[in-house]
């Protein structure tokens, strides 16, 4: 049995990323970046701190179709090496182009490597993304076959609470990832909760008003209390963020371990791709129910 490789879309915002397939990003100039490091010497990569940067300079960037010579090179350097591959794709309702390039990409090379790739739409993206993927990788480590592991993935990935915290949904607007609806109530300057759901759509769940750093807070505590701690499984609880303005990130990570219950607390900045359609302060937390 070879040894099995996780591949990950970026907008899963997986830690593991030496085998993450970058995404694209675009500015308003028409240059192309990588969200990871080059795997084309002619475009450079960007971090979620260049994005930031742009932006208040008054930059607009968005996300462009993956290259399907990126899913083709990754996927086909690793199958010749030996390894065999479980590529994660992002929800289709967030990226549509990274979900089909990369899963007729996997049937594509399947037929020359049979048995030997597979593909998993998660139906999430973001922090549950995070957490799935984390999930994934650690299963490596029971010595699964290629189907058993995917099997095991596709019913984990119905347990995936994916969820965030944004100050603002101006940007997720404008890219057409949640509903242009919220111009209104984003115009008021109102904070939002926004969950994959079961289908893998961004779907707004919770309205908050008031100041960011309560509100961020109260977000926390609604998803992990002492009364629904123990409906999480407790290996890991992932906890993303984009540059903090007014959110105090130490306290949320004093809260979190106060109750000794989570073993790891993945923490990490999001990708620059899905930092290219978001604003400051916001956190991504991600969790698997039992």
């Amino acid at each position: 049995m070879n040894k099995i490789i996780i591949t990950t879309d970026s907008g899963l915002n997986p830690i593991e990323k030496t085998t993450m397939i970058p995404g694209l990003i675009i500015d308003d100039d028409g240059k192309e970046f990588y969200d990871q490091k080059s795997l084309d010497d002619q475009i450079e990569a960007i971090t979620m701190e260049q994005i930031f940067a742009g932006l208040k300079e008054g930059k607009i960037y968005q996300t462009s179709a993956p290259k399907m010579y990126d899913y083709y090179k990754s996927f086909r350097n690793l199958l010749e090496k030996g390894y065999d591959i479980l590529h994660l794709s992002v929800s289709e309702y967030v990226s549509s182009s990274s979900y089909n390039i990369s899963m007729n990409m996997v049937e594509e090379l399947s037929k020359e490597f049979p048995g030997r790739i597979q593909g998993v739409h998660t139906k999430t993206a973001g922090s549950g993304g995070t957490i799935l993927s984390s999930y994934a990788n650690n299963l490596l480590k029971e010595k699964l076959s290629l189907i058993e592991l995917k099997e095991k993935i596709e019913v984990l990935r119905k347990k995936v609470v994916g969820s965030h915290f944004i100050s603002s949904a101006k940007g997720y607007i404008r890219s057409g990832r949640v509903p242009k609806s919220l111009s209104v109530t984003d115009f008021l300057g109102l904070k939002y909760r926004v969950d994959s759901n079961s289908e893998g759509k961004l779907v707004p769940k919770k309205i908050y008003r008031g100041k960011t750093n309560i509100q961020a807070m109260k977000y926390i505590k609604e998803l992990v209390n002492e009364n629904n701690i123990e409906e999480y499984d407790s290996s890991f609880l992932a906890l993303l963020h984009m540059p903090l303005r007014e959110i105090n990130y130490e306290k949320i990570i004093e809260y979190l371990k106060s109750f000794e219950y989570f073993k790891n607390i993945i923490e990490s900045p999001f990708s620059a791709t899905i930092a290219s359609y978001g604003v400051e302060d916001q956190l991504g937390l991600g969790l698997i129910k039992k």
